[in-house]
C-alpha cells in the first residue's frame, strides 16, 4: 500500500512517525520550499513529521532568471535538517501559503475571483 501526501502538517508525535516508518505503509511526504503547512505544529510542541519527505526546491540557475524544479530524497526519520528544515527550522521562517498551493507544477488553488 502506498501513500502520498502533499504539505502535509506534522500530525502526531515522534512515536507515531515511528510507528508509521516501522508499518508495511510505503509513505512520502511533499514538501514543497517555503510551503507554511509542513512547519506546523511546532516540533517543540513535541509534533514530529512522519517519512520520507521529498523536498521539492526550486533552484537558481546561476545567475540568469532560469530556475529548475529539484525533488530532494531525505531521510528516513521525517525531520531531515538537510530538506525543507534546512529553510523553515525556526517557526515564522516559512510563510508562503501560494508554495502550498501549487506541488509538481500542479496549481491547487483557485483562479477564481469570487469566494465560493
Amino acid at each position: 500500500l502506498q501513500l502520498y501526501t502533499f504539505g502535509s502538517p506534522r500530525v502526531g508525535n515522534a512515536a507515531f512517525a515511528e510507528a508509521m516508518r516501522n508499518s508495511t505503509l510505503d509513505h512520502k511526504r511533499m514538501t514543497h520550499d517555503r510551503d507554511v503547512v509542513p512547519t506546523v505544529p511546532f516540533e517543540h510542541l513535541g509534533f514530529h513529521h512522519t517519512a520520507r519527505e521529498v523536498w521539492q526546491r526550486t533552484v537558481r540557475v546561476g545567475r540568469s532568471p532560469m530556475t529548475l524544479s529539484v525533488e530532494v530524497i531525505c531521510d528516513e526519520y521525517g525531520e531531515d535538517p538537510n530538506c525543507q528544515n534546512s529553510i523553515c527550522g525556526y517557526p515564522g521562517s516559512c510563510t508562503s501559503v501560494a508554495d502550498h498551493l501549487e506541488y509538481l507544477g500542479v496549481s491547487l488553488g483557485s483562479t477564481a475571483t469570487s469566494p465560493c
